[in-house]
């Protein structure tokens, strides 16, 4: 996916038919200003593009972890007489039972 993005610096293509490069770092702060859609003459760029195969299932394992310290939940199952904390876009984003239920549907 590509989604515009502003940003405060910008370098140059040295070729003749140069023009203005805006790109962005991985620890850069980007508001919801920053990601607010291209206005009719801006070009949209795509953005550097980072694989990270154990990002996956670290994020898992802290969401996990954040579950089972009761932090952040923001649901509360009952299954078979267990009390079950969880995190409702979690839920949502692995059930279309969920989604249902928490988008009023």
């Amino acid at each position: 996916m590509f989604l515009p993005v502003k940003s405060n610096h910008s370098t140059t293509d040295n070729t003749a038919n140069s023009e203005d490069v805006t790109t962005t770092s991985n620890n850069s702060t980007q508001t919801p200003s920053d990601l607010s859609p291209p206005g009719p003459n801006e070009e949209i760029l795509p953005q550097a593009h980072h694989q990270n195969p154990g990002h996956c299932v670290a994020s898992f394992a802290a969401i996990n972890q954040m579950r089972s310290n009761v932090q952040l939940c923001d649901v509360t199952l009952e299954v078979g007489g267990e009390t079950i904390h969880a995190h409702k876009v979690i839920l949502a984003s692995v059930s279309p039972y969920f989604y249902a239920m928490f988008n009023g549907r």
